[in-house]
């Protein structure tokens, strides 16, 4: 699976938020990746053993519903500013980058 281009989304109150359809990903398992406490990263592999062992303790799975939303665990949201805001997905060939849309680029 590979994954290009840059969207932004907002996320809902429930702490979900729209997956770009063009990445494919409806039904499917999405792995949620701690990089700092400003970033999140999402990684698409087949299995959880595609992580090295020292960073296992930042990894959740969620699965991706019929609409395409996935819920941003809730410890993970918790760390970091995703609560209520927009965030851009950057699609970086074997996963997917998220960041935040900063408050100036928010109002363009």
């Amino acid at each position: 699976m590979k994954f290009y281009g840059s969207f932004v989304r907002r996320i809902d109150k429930k702490g979900r938020v729209s997956l770009p359809g063009s990445f494919g990903l409806t039904g499917k398992y999405v792995y949620f990746y701690l990089i700092d406490e400003k970033k999140i990263e999402i990684y698409l592999y087949p299995s959880i053993e595609d992580f090295g062992d020292d960073d296992s303790r930042y990894i959740y799975e969620k699965k991706v519903d019929r609409q395409g939303r996935v819920v941003i665990p809730k410890e993970l949201r918790e760390k970091t500013f995703f609560r209520s805001c927009k965030i851009r997905f950057v699609g970086c060939k074997n996963h997917i980058k998220t960041e935040l849309v900063d408050s100036e680029e928010e109002s363009q």
